[in-house]
């Protein structure tokens, strides 16, 4: 399930997909972990929804990034 296969900045991927887990196929990153443009593949609330997408991915991508696309709580930990 492709959403778009352009490359996005990141300001339009999270436009695109507001405090929710985003699936990004080759991610390009500044400085080694600043991510500035990707492929938004597939977003979802559900965290455990876009895993199963990129489990179900048959092209087998290993240069993807999986990001939360929201304010983190304060107290909250998220183990990845």
């Amino acid at each position: 399930m492709i959403l778009t296969n352009e490359k996005l900045k990141l300001n339009q991927i999270k436009n695109r997909a507001r405090e929710t887990w985003a699936l990004i196929y080759n991610p390009e990153y500044k400085d080694g972990n600043i991510l500035i443009s990707g492929e938004l593949i597939y977003f979802n609330k559900d965290k455990q929804k876009v895993y199963e997408i990129l489990k179900k991915d048959k092209s087998k991508n290993k240069n993807f990034a999986v990001l939360y696309m929201g304010k983190m709580p304060t107290n909250e930990v998220y183990v990845l």
